[in-house]
């Protein structure tokens, strides 16, 4: 049981050191051994926990989606998918501000890394509860009636996650100038007004 519990927290900190460091660092040219040098591991201590940089990176990924389940879905409780889907965004954006502040957020610390482009990681990519939960809503809004439906919801779900993303790296190349959460706040207006 204590061995378990050591090789958890030895994983954890591999994470949290490799979080730090993903912004300042071009995941592609992240190897193994920076890893393990900037967390003070050895190369077999890093294997031990993860099969590869990939495998760390999946964990990391994992994280922002148990945020979103954990934090972010039981706030979507009004009858209002618009109400909901600016909780969604803002959430969002109390993730990045916590990656930003390094409170343990894993938005921008995975800036660098490329997305998908197979098909395959695409669709797995597409299944994350980052593009879901927004899907979901924008659908429900578009039962409704509360959104139109001239943009099917995968479509408008992909732009919102797109522009998010796009926002939370602005604010961060702007050394965190201004109010994250109240610039999304305003994109979301603009964003439901597209969807009405």
């Amino acid at each position: 049981m204590e061995r378990t519990k050591k090789s958890e927290t030895k994983r954890a900190e591999i994470i949290a050191a490799v979080r730090h460091v993903l912004p300042e660092m071009d995941y592609r040219n992240l190897s193994v051994r920076a890893i393990c040098d900037t967390c003070g591991i050895s190369i077999g201590s890093f294997y031990h926990h993860f099969k590869n940089k990939e495998d760390l990176l999946a964990e990391i990924l994992e994280e922002i989606d148990k945020y979103l389940i954990r934090e972010v879905q039981p706030q979507l409780t009004s009858e209002s998918a618009a109400d909901n889907l600016c909780r969604f965004a803002l959430g969002f954006a109390q993730e990045t501000t916590a990656s930003a502040l390094g409170a343990g957020g894993s938005v921008l610390s995975t800036a660098s890394v490329p997305l998908p482009s197979d098909p395959t990681a695409i669709e797995k990519e597409n299944a994350r509860p980052l593009y879901e939960l927004p899907r979901m809503l924008i659908r429900e809004g578009q039962k409704t009636g509360e959104f139109a439906s001239d943009i099917s919801a995968d479509a408008a779900a992909s732009i919102l996650v797109t522009t998010l993303r796009g926002y939370a790296m602005d604010w961060s190349r702007r050394s965190f100038s201004y109010d994250f959460p109240g610039a999304i706040q305003e994109y979301m207006a603009f964003f439901l007004r597209s969807l009405s």
